[in-house]
């Protein structure tokens, strides 16, 4: 005879001293536990996914190049994912000088996401590009590639 009663949400089985249990229902109950148990840890919207602990674990990557002079430069950052959000700055410069005598702008800093960035800099998967440009129409030179400049960024997953 199977139990009396039933619990109330997964309905297992709960004997009274009067029942008299029998394999199928051990059986029955350890299939609903598993299925259960199997539903909830599947559950993305429960829990996280091993890609999100990931992004936790290690949301951020930080590299540095020497600049070689290029008019555009890839750099290959090694930091084994596509790259969300970035910056990349010059480490012995401010983000941008001026020089008032010959009426120029240097710009020493760029962020760059998926979606587009500043001028001079942009990203693909785990790489991403900058420019260096020698000349200019409104003044301003981008200065993200200065050969023996070194240059530091950060990436985001």
């Amino acid at each position: 005879m199977s139990s009396t009663k039933k619990t109330k949400i997964m309905r297992l089985n709960q004997w009274l001293a009067t029942d008299i249990p029998q394999m199928a229902d051990f059986n029955t109950d350890n299939y609903h536990i598993e299925e259960s148990f199997c539903a909830h840890v599947s559950d993305e919207h429960a829990h996280t996914s091993k890609k999100e602990k990931k992004k936790w674990d290690a949301p951020c990557f930080c590299g540095s190049y020497m600049g070689n002079g290029a008019s555009e430069r890839t750099v290959e950052t090694q930091c084994g994912f596509d790259v969300s959000f970035g910056l990349v700055f010059a480490t012995s410069m401010p983000p941008s000088a001026v020089d008032f005598s010959n009426k120029i702008k240097r710009g020493f800093f760029g962020f760059f996401s998926k979606m587009g960035g500043n001028s001079g800099v942009s990203v693909s998967g785990e790489n991403f590009t900058v420019t260096n440009s020698s000349s200019s129409s409104n003044g301003e030179y981008l200065s993200l590639n200065q050969s023996g400049i070194i240059y530091n960024y950060v990436l985001f997953r």
